[in-house]
C-alpha cells in the first residue's frame, strides 16, 4: 500500500485501486517489462487504472501497463499483441523457441 502513495498520496478511494496502483508500479520497477490489467471493462479498477497508466508508467521509469480488454468488454487481441512487441522487441516476438526434446525425439 505504501508503493501507492507516490500515485495516490490520500490512498482513496479504499479498495483494489490502492492496491492495483502499487502492484503495477512495483512490478515495472522490479523488472516486468508488461503489466497486464485484467479488470473488467466498467469496474472502477479498470476505469481509474486507465486514467493512471501515465503516472503508472513514469512513477515506475521503466516498462508499460496494458488494459486487457476494449470498451466492449472484449478481448483486444490486437493492443496485447502489440504490447508484447512493443516490450520484446521484434527480434524475440517473432522468435521461434526450439521444441522441447521429447517432442523433437518423437519427431
Amino acid at each position: 500500500m505504501e508503493g501507492s502513495r507516490a500515485l495516490l498520496p490520500t490512498l482513496r478511494p479504499a479498495g483494489e485501486l490502492v492496491t492495483y496502483l502499487g502492484e503495477a508500479a512495483a512490478e515495472l520497477r522490479h523488472g516486468a517489462q508488461v503489466v497486464l490489467n485484467v479488470a473488467p471493462h466498467g469496474c472502477m479498477v479498470a476505469s481509474m487504472g486507465e486514467l493512471l497508466t501515465p503516472a503508472i508508467e513514469a512513477c515506475a521509469g521503466r516498462g508499460r501497463v496494458q488494459h486487457l480488454f476494449s470498451a466492449e468488454g472484449d478481448l483486444d487481441e490486437e493492443l496485447l499483441g502489440l504490447a508484447v512487441l512493443k516490450a520484446l522487441g521484434p527480434e524475440r516476438y517473432l522468435q521461434r523457441r526450439p521444441a522441447p526434446a521429447a517432442e523433437r525425439a518423437s519427431r
